[in-house]
């Protein structure tokens, strides 16, 4: 079996009370099922669980059972424990009962209901199955007297849908018209008994207890009128409460001492724990002052840092000043150079164009000067020849006037 959550009950594994509160619905449906014209030879017990009540259902009732559950844990174990010839076990949903319609004389599905999401569609189901006269027995805690039972704890995680009596008077009779809900409480009971069963004689001052107060309710519901119902005592086997109780006491004050003895245990790790961590403690509160008086060296000098960026920042913005008035200078430099340059290229310009011009003038001033020499010289030359014809002629002009004279008898007398 999976580990008990109080939601799918072990016999033998929870105390007696607790089973008590389970084992008695069975007993009621057992004495139900022989009840006149509702008497069952058929039953179904829809979410069985372990199957203690299925068996149940079948020795006292020697009906054929058919316990079914959602759970294959479960169902393993009641086939283990309890199968028997009419007594039997199989996987199935509340939601989708596996019998035939109008085949069984009861349903029971105790504490089953608050857990399923489609619960009206199991009421569908149980009254599909059921025989006319059949009868549903249903049981389901008190939403209000359950809450306030678990406390602290919380709402049940397993439960889906829990109901009060007005809700679940509403939703069973929906579904059937005759509907009658116990209340289920656990009650004080007094008993006198021998050896041997001479039946039993029973007196009672009331049990007259308003449902709607329950810890739990157990309805019965039928599509046909419902016989008179006495109200059910179910007196367990071992019915002297208080031996019970002193032994549930010894045995719970035993647990309590072995908790306490490990709560000391745990008392006594947790001191020596907490002794470590006061030392840590005090050394991380020596450690603390520590930096506490470098916090305020550290302030000091931040301070003096503050101070001296202050400055800082201040001769920074002054020189930032001289900064921006340098770099008009410098544009107004750069304008100016700029200029200049300009104006160098321009008379580079000019002294190419006039250092071209006198080069030209130069090489033509040196093609004249070669002309003026050659002329000159072609000047001399041409003199010389003048010069030596003039005077070839004037020795021709002076030896032909002479010879003309001598002819002539004129003109100087020739030596």
């Amino acid at each position: 079996m999976s580990d008990f959550t109080g939601e799918r009950l072990v016999p033998g594994e929870v105390d007696a009370d607790l089973w008590n509160e389970h084992i008695s619905r069975y007993f009621f449906a057992a004495s139900l099922s022989r009840t006149g014209a509702h008497i069952a030879t058929r039953i179904l017990d829809a979410g069985c669980g372990t199957g203690y009540g299925t068996s149940l259902l079948h020795r006292r009732n020697a009906a054929t059972v058919l316990g079914i559950d959602l759970s294959p844990d479960a169902i393993t174990h009641a086939r283990r424990e309890y199968s028997a010839a009419g007594a039997q076990f199989a996987i199935g949903r509340c939601e989708a009962l596996p019998v035939p319609g109008g085949s069984v004389g009861m349903i029971t599905a105790f504490e089953v209901i608050e857990h399923l999401d489609a619960w009206r569609e199991f009421l569908q189901e149980s009254r599909r199955a059921l025989t006319g006269s059949g009868l549903l027995l249903v049981s389901t805690p008190n939403r209000a007297v359950y809450a306030e039972s678990r406390g602290d704890s919380g709402p049940n995680p397993f439960h889906v849908h829990e109901f009060d009596f007005d809700e679940f008077s509403r939703e069973l009779s929906a579904v059937f018209p005759f509907v009658q809900i116990f209340g289920q409480n656990h009650t004080g009971t007094i008993t006198l008994s021998a050896l041997g069963e001479a039946g039993i004689m029973a007196e009672r001052e009331s049990l007259h207890v308003a449902p709607q107060n329950a810890g739990y309710f157990v309805a019965v519901c039928s599509q046909t009128e419902l016989p008179a119902i006495p109200n059910f005592v179910f007196v367990p086997e071992a019915a002297n409460t208080l031996l019970e109780r002193d032994r549930h006491i010894r045995l719970l004050t035993q647990e309590v001492a072995d908790v306490n003895r490990a709560k000391e245990k745990e008392l006594e790790r947790s001191n020596a724990w907490a002794a470590s961590i006061q030392a840590k403690l005090d050394a991380a509160g020596k450690r603390i002052d520590q930096l506490q008086t470098e916090l305020k060296s550290s302030n000091a000098w931040a301070i003096q840092l503050d101070r001296d960026l202050t400055e800082y920042v201040a001769r920074v913005a002054e020189l930032q000043g001289e900064l921006a008035k340098s770099n008009a200078w410098a544009a107004d430099l750069d304008g100016l150079l700029s200029n200049a340059a300009f104006r160098i290229v321009e008379l580079q310009t000019e002294v190419e164009v006039k250092n071209d011009w006198a080069a030209s003038v130069s090489r033509e001033s040196d093609s004249r000067g070669a002309r003026i020499v050659a002329l000159q010289q072609e000047l001399e030359e041409r003199t010389a020849w003048a010069k030596a014809l003039d005077a070839r002629l004037q020795e021709f002009e002076a030896s032909r006037w002479v010879r003309v004279g001598k002819t002539l008898r004129v003109g100087p007398l020739a030596p």
